[in-house]
C-alpha cells in the first residue's frame, strides 16, 4: 500500500507510468485533497491522473 502526493503521482503521469505504482506497491490512496488538487481541469496531467485515480481517494 501507499499514499501518493501530487508531485509523484504527476511525475508518474508524465512518463505514462501510472500503473507502476499498482505494480510495485498493489494498492494505492490518496486523500481527497490531493485529488482535489491534481484534477484541476486545466493543468496538464488532469484527465489522465483523475481517471487513475478516481476509486482511490480516503478520508484522512
Amino acid at each position: 500500500m501507499i499514499i501518493g502526493d501530487s508531485s509523484a503521482l504527476v511525475a508518474f503521469s508524465v512518463m505514462d507510468r501510472l500503473e507502476l505504482l499498482e505494480t510495485i506497491f498493489g494498492k494505492v490512496y490518496i486523500p481527497q485533497a490531493v485529488f482535489d488538487e491534481v484534477a484541476v481541469f486545466s493543468k496538464p496531467q488532469a484527465v489522465k491522473l483523475k481517471n487513475f485515480l478516481a476509486d482511490k481517494t480516503v478520508k484522512v
